[in-house]
């Protein structure tokens, strides 16, 4: 794994590398893809990676050799669109709520005054001190 990638980044790599290559080898992907990986600082970030990818339910781990585990995609990892995606959607919905919670306060804030004019219009039309030649339109 290149060491620029960002945590996220590197999750998702492992998880579609497991769904992708998992029918294509003839040994365990994780081996090969152990072997791909730079360098040990990498290899070492891998085994944290695949308990979290098992812990979120998106493979499964089966033994197939005292030391040797053979990690397969669920259904919940084939279907699971990724976890940098899952934020990037994440992020749009928070900003979309952002943005309908302003529209609401404006509209709300709009109502409110609006209904404090009415509200001082009919103060004035009632306490008007020359009804006759008023604007108001009352009559004594």
């Amino acid at each position: 794994m290149p060491s620029d990638l960002n945590p996220i980044q590197k999750l998702d790599k492992v998880l579609f590398f497991i769904k992708y290559e998992n029918r294509f080898l003839e040994r365990p992907p994780i081996d090969v893809f152990y072997d791909k990986c730079a360098n040990n600082s990498e290899k070492k970030e891998l085994p944290l990676i695949l308990e979290k990818l098992e812990k979120d339910g998106l493979i499964s781990k089966s033994q197939i050799h005292p030391q040797q585990f053979m990690y397969r995609i669920t259904f919940d990892g084939w279907v699971y669109i990724g976890y940098e995606r899952k934020a990037k959607l994440e992020d749009e919905m928070a900003s979309r709520i952002l943005k309908s919670d302003k529209r609401l306060f404006v509209a709300t804030a709009s109502a409110a005054i609006v209904g404090l004019l009415v509200l001082l219009w009919y103060v004035f039309a009632w306490r008007c001190p020359h009804p006759s030649d008023c604007f108001c339109g009352l009559n004594p």
